[in-house]
C-alpha cells in the first residue's frame, strides 16, 4: 500500500489541508510542510484557508499580480517535493448558481491559476446557507443538481483533458449529523452523487465535524449513495472551533485499510502550524502502513523526530518531559496516557480525604516539578515559533497547577475541608475573567453534552 494506490476516481490523495478559520500560514512554514511531506510519502496539499478573502468573501476578484507571486511560490515548492498543489475556492456564500456572469467568474478565477501552474482544483460548498434563490429554484429544482451543473462545467473546462489532474469537491451536509438535519435539501446526498461526473471526488467528515471514530460500515453505506468512495477532509487535529486547545496526538480510529474504502485521507489540522508535526507524521505512517500502524506506536516514532525541534539555549527537553508535554494536548476525546495518569492522580485528591490519598499525593508532586521544568524549557526553546505556539496555553495548565497545590495543602492541613481562602494570584475580575467566561459559565454540560442551567449567580 502506498501513495500510488488507486481507485475508481483516480490517485489516493493523502496529505494536509490548510482550510480552517484563521491565519494562513506562511511561505516558509508550507515550504517546512511539503518538505516533511515528500519525506513522510504524502502527495496532496490542498489550499484553502477560510479567512483568505480571495477564498470565499471576494471569490468573484482576480489576484493581484503581487498576490499571485507569492501564491506561486507555494505551487513552485510543491512541485519541487512532488507534491500535488490542489487550488480550492468556495463561493457557495453568495453566488447564484443561474448566472452565467458567476460561473465566468469561477472560469477566470481557475485560469488565472492555471496559468502558475495549477492543474487541481476543489470546489468548497460547505458552511453555506443552505436556502436557494428563486431563480437558482426555478432553474434546478434542488441545491444539488444547481452544484452539480457548475462543478461538471467546470471540471470539463478545466480538468477532464489533463490525464493526471482532480477535481475535488465538499457537498454542503459533509457529516452524517448534517445529512440528518436535512441541510441541502431532501435526497441531496444520493442526487449529488449520482450527478456528479464519475471522476471528481467528494470530501466528507465522517459521522460528525470532528469524527472520533470512522468505520468501514459507515463508509459502505455512504459509498453507494455517493456512486464513489469518499474523500476523508479529516478534522481530528482542527482547533479552529476552540482556540484554547491544541491538538499533538496520532491518527486513531480511522479504517485499518485505508485505500480499499475511501479515495484519499487529508487532514485539516491545527491552526497553529508548530503543533501539527506529530499529526501528520502519523497520517503518514496510517496511509503508507495499512493495517500494520499502530496510533500508538506512530505517536513514539513523531515524538523521537519532533525532539529535535525542542533545542533550548539551557538544559534539554528529557523524553519523558516531551511525552507528558504532548499527551496533554493530544486529541480532541482523550488525553494521551501520561497525562490522563496525571488527571487520576488528581482527581484522588480533589475527590477523596486526606486519609484516602495513598500515593497520589507523591505523584501529583512529582507531576508538579514536571509541570515547572516544561514551563522553564519552553521558554528556553530557540525555535521562537514553537514556543508563541504553545506558551500561552501552557502558562495556563502551570496557572491551574498551582491553584491546585494550594488547595490540595489546604485540604491537607485542614481537615479535609475544601473551601480555599482567597489567592493572591487569583482575583475576582482577572482569573478566568472576561465576557467569554461569563457566557460559558451560564450553561454547563453533562456526560452526554445536554446543557442545563448552571447553579450559581
Amino acid at each position: 500500500m502506498n501513495e500510488e494506490s488507486t481507485v475508481e476516481t483516480g490517485p489516493f490523495l493523502s496529505g494536509v489541508i490548510e482550510g480552517f478559520y484563521g491565519r494562513p500560514w506562511t511561505l516558509e512554514q508550507r515550504s517546512v510542510l511539503f518538505q516533511r511531506m515528500a519525506s513522510w510519502r504524502l502527495n496532496t496539499y490542498l489550499y484553502g484557508p477560510k479567512d483568505d478573502l480571495h477564498h470565499r468573501a471576494s471569490w468573484r476578484r482576480l489576484y493581484s499580480s503581487e498576490d499571485l507571486a507569492v501564491l506561486r511560490e507555494s505551487v513552485v515548492q510543491c512541485q519541487a517535493n512532488g507534491i500535488r498543489f490542489v487550488y480550492a475556492i468556495g463561493p457557495g456564500l453568495d453566488i447564484t448558481y443561474s448566472s452565467e456572469e458567476d460561473l465566468e467568474a469561477l472560469r477566470q478565477r481557475l485560469k488565472q491559476l492555471r496559468e502558475i501552474g495549477v492543474a487541481d482544483f476543489a470546489l468548497l460548498f460547505d458552511d453555506i446557507p443552505d436556502s436557494m434563490l428563486e431563480c437558482d429554484r426555478a432553474q434546478f429544482g434542488s441545491f444539488a443538481a444547481a452544484q452539480a451543473r457548475i462543478c461538471n462545467t467546470l471540471y470539463a473546462d478545466f480538468v477532464q483533458e489533463i490525464p493526471e489532474a482532480v477535481f475535488l469537491v465538499c457537498p454542503t451536509p459533509y457529516c452524517s449529523r448534517m445529512d440528518q438535519e436535512g441541510l441541502g435539501g431532501e435526497n441531496y446526498l444520493d442526487d449529488l452523487g449520482a450527478s456528479l461526473h464519475p471522476s471528481i471526488y467528494l470530501f466528507w467528515t465522517g459521522p460528525g465535524i470532528i469524527s472520533r471514530e470512522i468505520s468501514e460500515g459507515h463508509l459502505a453505506a455512504l459509498k453507494r449513495r455517493l456512486k464513489r468512495a469518499p474523500l476523508i477532509w479529516d478534522n481530528y487535529h482542527a482547533n479552529d472551533y476552540d482556540l484554547r486547545r491544541l491538538y499533538t496526538g496520532p491518527i486513531d480510529g480511522r479504517p485499518a485499510k485505508a485505500t480499499e474504502h475511501l479515495t484519499g485521507i487529508m487532514i485539516n489540522p491545527n491552526c497553529e502550524f508548530e503543533a501539527n508535526f506529530v499529526p501528520v507524521y502519523t497520517l503518514g505512517r496510517y496511509v503508507n502502513l495499512g493495517d500494520a500502524y499502530s496510533a500508538n506506536q506512530a505517536f513514539a516514532e513523531g515524538l523521537t523526530l519532533w525532539q529535535s525541534e525542542f533545542e533550548t539555549v539551557g538544559e534539554a527537553w528529557s523524553r519523558d518531559e516531551l511525552t507528558l508535554f504532548a499527551s496533554i494536548y493530544y486529541l480532541p476525546f482523550s488525553m494521551g496516557d501520561s497525562a490522563s495518569s496525571m488527571m487520576e492522580d488528581i482527581k484522588v485528591l480533589i475527590q477523596r480525604e486526606p486519609t484516602d490519598w495513598g500515593d497520589a499525593e507523591g505523584r501529583f508532586h512529582f507531576w508538579r516539578a514536571r509541570i515547572q521544568s516544561i514551563s522553564v524549557k519552553l521558554t528556553e526553546l530557540k525555535h521562537r515559533e514553537l514556543f508563541y505556539t504553545f506558551n500561552r496555553q501552557w502558562w495556563e495548565i502551570r496557572e491551574e497547577f498551582e491553584l491546585l497545590a494550594r488547595f490540595i495543602e489546604h485540604k491537607k492541613v485542614n481537615g479535609g475541608r475544601t473551601v480555599l481562602a482567597r489567592s493572591p494570584e487569583h482575583l475576582c475580575g482577572t482569573y478566568r475573567g472576561g465576557t467569554i467566561h461569563q457566557l460559558q459559565s451560564l450553561l454547563s454540560m453533562n456526560e452526554d453534552g445536554q446543557f442545563f442551567e448552571s447553579n450559581h449567580e
